[in-house]
């Protein structure tokens, strides 16, 4: 069992995207700078940001621009507010720390931030191939993410022992669009059992999830914690990690954003 479920948020993994987009194009001799050539009605730069923008894990993307671009608030991925925009070096290197620069400050109050970096000029890159990254990471962390502040109630939680799963029904906030809410399902399947600390007997009351965490035991089996506000955690005990999450309904606006002033204090404005 994790030892302090109070600093669950500042334990979430957070990812972000680094696109370095500085360079001009010399090589090319096209006369402007290649990301901004077109294909099929949008610029190189639009294709090879839009999969990251799709991806909902995915907090922010960061593009490294040239000193002197005057292209890129012509295009309408220029008021996306999830790009943030800085300014690149001499060399891709130079662009690439400036990027990493920009999300450590977004970041500073997290343990663990992963960052993707990919070049804007190469459009064939695919939401699932990012998806299939998540595969290849740890996929609890990046649900835990997208959970982190989720609403539910006791009622909410089922858990069928005939058929080994556990489905809950939440209302999720969605960091990645920043002030809206969805209702979404997360199913666990090969559960074995269910156990539930401090949490509150009434059916209807509010449940705050914090984050999740998965504790391994006998590879590939173990137990999953679902930690929430006040102390609180749900232990699902699984053979094996089988998780889906799934959004179910249009987004409306939330009535206030979920603060964490131990991380916002650590985080300098933006």
């Amino acid at each position: 069992m994790p030892s302090d479920t109070r600093n669950g948020a500042r334990n979430i993994p957070r990812y972000w995207a680094v696109i370095p987009a500085a360079g001009g194009g010399t090589r090319m001799g096209s006369g402007r700078p290649k990301q901004y050539l077109q294909l099929r009605e949008r610029a190189l730069l639009e294709w090879s940001v839009a999969p990251f923008l799709q991806t909902e894990w995915i907090d922010g993307v960061v593009l490294v621009l040239a000193r002197n671009d005057a292209e890129f608030a012509r295009l309408a991925i220029a008021r996306h507010p999830r790009i943030v925009v800085t300014v690149g070096g001499a060399a891709r290197a130079d662009s690439v720390r400036a990027g990493l620069d920009v999300v450590a400050d977004r970041t500073g109050g997290f343990k663990e931030v992963y960052v993707l970096v990919h070049d804007a000029a190469r459009p064939c890159l695919q939401t699932g191939d990012i998806e299939r990254l998540c595969e290849d990471a740890d996929d609890l962390h990046i649900i835990s993410a997208a959970l982190q502040d989720a609403i539910l109630r006791p009622v909410d939680i089922v858990w069928e022992p005939s058929s080994r799963r556990v489905t809950l029904k939440l209302s999720r906030f969605c960091w990645e669009c920043g002030g809206t809410r969805v209702m979404a399902a997360m199913q666990f399947g090969d559960v074995t059992a269910v156990k539930s600390r401090q949490l509150p007997r009434g059916p209807e009351q509010a449940l705050e999830l914090l984050a999740l965490h998965f504790e391994p035991s006998d590879a590939p089996s173990g137990q999953v914690y679902m930690m929430f506000a006040g102390g609180g955690d749900l232990r699902i005990d699984v053979e094996c990690l089988d998780v889906v999450l799934a959004d179910l309904s249009d987004r409306w606006p939330a009535r206030e954003k979920p603060s964490h002033p131990e991380v916002d204090d650590a985080v300098e404005p933006a």
